[in-house]
């Protein structure tokens, strides 16, 4: 049984941001485009594409990068989907780029970066839950979710308690939903480090 105690120092919320949320926001903030409002779609598509590849070359694929095309399309597929949550399109998301509406063209290249940043801190709880606990033993799995719901129930806050969305067992089975618990509580911390 690993130790509970070496798991909670990975997971503290403070530490995820250090060593992972830090380098993210220093990528977003010396990203500087070499303009603050686009005339044309193509122009709005190739700072999405450069800040893409900017971003995941510092931060995700350690100097790996995508070409134009695939950081473009990877870039518009985060705001799009930013957008769609507000009921709106990629035409929006041009327009407001355009325009300097919204926050303009750097309140989208923010979002881009918070994509990026919270796929990393995802990944990084994702590791360490991983390295222990074991993904084939169901007793081990409910024994360091019960710890771990003594330790972080004042950062996550109470659990859900219907359909027994509150018990070690069903967060056992349901790694995902609880690293995205822990995620949302590092985001927050991270926000305000």
């Amino acid at each position: 049984m690993p130790s509970i105690s070496a798991l909670m120092a990975e997971l503290d919320p403070r530490s995820i941001a250090r060593r992972v949320g830090l380098k993210h926001d220093d990528a977003r903030s010396q990203y500087v485009p070499r303009c603050s409002r686009v005339s044309t779609y193509e122009e709005f598509a190739g700072i999405l594409g450069d800040y893409y590849n900017y971003h995941s070359c510092r931060c995700v694929t350690r100097g790996g990068g995508f070409s134009r095309h695939q950081a473009a399309g990877r870039a518009r597929q985060v705001v799009e989907r930013d957008y769609r949550r507000r009921d709106q399109d990629i035409s929006a998301a041009f327009r407001d780029a355009r325009d300097g509406t919204n926050g303009g063209l750097r309140g989208i290249l923010d979002t881009i970066a918070d994509q990026l940043k919270g796929e990393a801190i995802e990944a990084h709880i994702e590791e360490i839950l991983d390295s222990h606990v074991s993904p084939v033993d169901p007793h081990a799995q409910e024994e360091i979710v019960r710890q771990l719901f003594a330790k972080l129930e004042p950062v996550l806050g109470p659990l859900e308690t219907d359909m027994g969305m509150s018990s070690p067992q069903y967060y056992a089975a349901r790694y995902r939903q609880l690293i995205r618990k822990i995620t949302d509580a590092a985001r927050k911390i991270g926000d305000s480090v």
